[in-house]
């Protein structure tokens, strides 16, 4: 990592319009976006050592990312990391309505090696106490945001100092993630 760049979207509190119909259906939130272009040893324009494709969202969210990202749907599937475990589906019904309802993160890769050596056991415990605060990680070598050969972009939610406290962890953790990356 030789850089970061930090975009702060926040809702329009200055329209009263805004404030009160747009964003309290369509927005979810103030939202921090980074992005880092990851560099590897060797050579400022280096290659990635190995192809990568990697995405952390929500549930929910899955199938917006596969409209919004075409290509992924040629090169990830839903994969178990180890670390950040997916919640078993439960037996009974009532159980399984809220298993439904939940809004769990999810981890889109080529494969569970790479997602494991990315996602672990310090990152998957800050995702999982902290998580509601992530809206996405993307992690990729196809050069779908600009020209450099690895390139991470995540999103995460801002608020109060309550929220804040625990994107501060988050931010962490996608610090950590991108460090994993270059030692692939």
């Amino acid at each position: 990592m030789f850089y970061a760049l930090f975009k702060l979207d926040m809702i329009k509190r200055h329209c009263l319009f805004s404030l009160l119909v747009t964003d309290r259906f369509y927005s979810s939130g103030d939202c921090l976006t980074i992005d880092i272009p990851i560099r590897f040893p060797g050579d400022f324009k280096a290659k990635p050592t190995v192809p990568l494709e990697f995405f952390v969202c929500r549930k929910s969210a899955q199938k917006e990312v596969f409209t919004v990202h075409e290509h992924l749907s040629k090169f990830v599937v839903q994969v178990k990391a180890d670390n950040l475990p997916v919640p078993a589906v439960p037996s009974n019904k009532k159980d399984l309505k809220k298993y439904k309802q939940s809004d769990h993160l999810i981890v889109l890769a080529e494969s569970e090696e790479a997602a494991n050596s990315i996602v672990d056991s310090k990152i998957g415990e800050i995702l999982q106490e902290n998580g509601e605060m992530l809206l996405d990680v993307h992690i990729t070598d196809q050069e779908v945001y600009n020209k450099y050969g690895m390139f991470m972009r995540a999103r995460i939610l801002i608020g109060d100092k309550e929220a804040n406290e625990k994107s501060v962890k988050v931010l962490q953790a996608i610090f950590k993630m991108c460090d994993r990356v270059t030692k692939l």
